[in-house]
């Protein structure tokens, strides 16, 4: 008798945990369509340019070609003046970037271009090396160079 009660407590107790899932999942999807309209991402958010400002040392440089390589730095100090964006230096943080040259028509690196003669110079650079430039973070590429000075 009392296996027979417990069973009956337990099929109730089954039985109502899944008619409360089904409404609390209905009314999660209703309230999202409600309130889509409200949700980040959903409208035409404005993209902020999140380029910042680097004194950095150079740890070593990887050349992959004649325009192509991998920087390595240690950041000494970052100055990101776009509001709402963290800084990414902390002291001593390395980072690994690529250049981002200016294009021609053609869509080559345009080698008359002052900025992309001072990120070209960076092929060159030693470990030890001071420089100052501006870094941004692309989606598709990671962290790149955008401008660099070597002290």
């Amino acid at each position: 008798m009392q296996i027979l009660a417990s069973a009956a407590v337990c099929i109730l107790l089954s039985a109502g945990c899944s008619s409360d899932k089904a409404q609390k999942s209905g009314s999660a999807s209703s309230d999202t369509s409600q309130h889509g309209e409200q949700l980040p991402g959903t409208n035409g958010a404005a993209i902020k340019s999140n380029a910042m400002g680097i004194t950095a040392v150079v740890e070593s440089v990887a050349v992959i070609d004649d325009l192509r390589y991998r920087l390595f730095v240690r950041i000494i100090s970052s100055d990101s003046r776009t509001e709402g964006m963290e800084t990414v230096a902390d002291s001593s943080r390395r980072m690994v970037l690529s250049p981002e040259y200016v294009l021609d028509e053609q869509g080559k690196c345009d080698r008359s271009n002052e900025r992309n003669n001072r990120l070209m110079s960076l092929l060159s650079a030693k470990s030890g090396d001071r420089i100052t430039g501006k870094i941004s973070l692309l989606q598709a590429k990671g962290w790149v160079i955008v401008d660099a000075r070597t002290q």
